[in-house]
């Protein structure tokens, strides 16, 4: 999985907890478990999204841009502003089996706790 992310690798890639410690390790680059705090701009991370078939996203997806990559049949690996107006969209349309679906742990969901951030 981690080999098949497009190269430049992001400034930070948002993976669930393990893949993003493997990611760490293997890339030397920036992987976080939390989604990312409000300050950091959107346009330079990406995440791997879990549970999004391809007609999910050509159906809310559609207009949005960058176009994620697929990277497995489970994952797709999309710039993190987009990832939250295809979230937004799903909330929008009330679509509830796919937000059950996007609830899934390894989307994380919750900012991490200040506690736990940088210099706090």
């Amino acid at each position: 999985m981690i080999a098949r992310i497009p190269r430049p690798l992001p400034a930070l890639l948002i993976a669930p907890q393990g893949l993003n410690f493997l990611y760490d390790h293997e890339t030397q680059h920036e992987s976080l478990a939390w989604s990312p705090e409000p300050e950091l701009d959107r346009t330079n991370i990406y995440r791997l999204a879990w549970n999004v078939s391809d007609g999910d996203w050509s159906t809310l997806g559609t207009g949005l841009a960058p176009q994620p990559t697929r990277l497995s049949a489970e994952v797709l690996y999309v710039r993190e502003d987009v990832w939250e107006q295809f979230l937004q969209r799903a909330r929008t349309d009330a679509d509830e089996a796919l937000l059950e679906k996007l609830a899934d742990w390894r989307n994380p969901s919750r900012v991490r706790p200040r506690s736990l951030q940088r210099n706090h």
